[in-house]
């Protein structure tokens, strides 16, 4: 009989699991528009967590989650990071939608295929997307840098 092992389970380093990507997104995108905005490290960090939680009314989140996921995505030697940025779904991202909606029409009901329910034009509108990019980690000045 094969006993399991004590404690918590190990994460294949590097993967993401697909329920947290949005969460990653939503605090890297919130993070790195506060640092932008001129904001020191920790009030990004604090205003970041305020924000989530205006946003995403029932996100539990805290100042060392943010911490924790910035150092895990953008850890401090690498040269380019993911970038995330946040905004809302406008008319085109609809017609995109209606667009695969009618693609997939044809195939429901088939045999041996499952298909995905798409949202209707309704939901899709006022939601939130992320645009993902991958570009040179961010360097955010100092405000109390000295100058040559």
């Amino acid at each position: 009989m094969n006993k399991r092992k004590r404690g918590r389970p190990r994460i294949k380093t590097g993967l993401i699991p697909c329920s947290r990507l949005f969460r990653v997104a939503a605090i890297l995108s919130a993070y790195e528009t506060e640092r932008k905005n001129g904001q020191k490290q920790n009030s990004a960090v604090t205003d970041t967590v305020q924000l989530l939680k205006m946003l995403e009314p029932g996100i539990r989140i805290s100042a060392t989650e943010v911490k924790r996921t910035l150092a895990r995505m953008w850890p401090k030697n690498a040269e380019t990071v993911g970038h995330f940025e946040r905004s809302m779904m406008i008319e085109e991202d609809v017609a995109l939608n209606r667009w695969f909606r009618e693609q997939l029409e044809p195939w429901r009901g088939k045999k041996g295929i499952i298909l995905p329910e798409l949202p209707s034009d309704d939901q899709v509108r006022g939601a939130t997307k992320f645009t993902i990019s991958i570009a040179a980690r961010p360097s955010f000045p100092r405000h109390n840098a000295k100058t040559a």
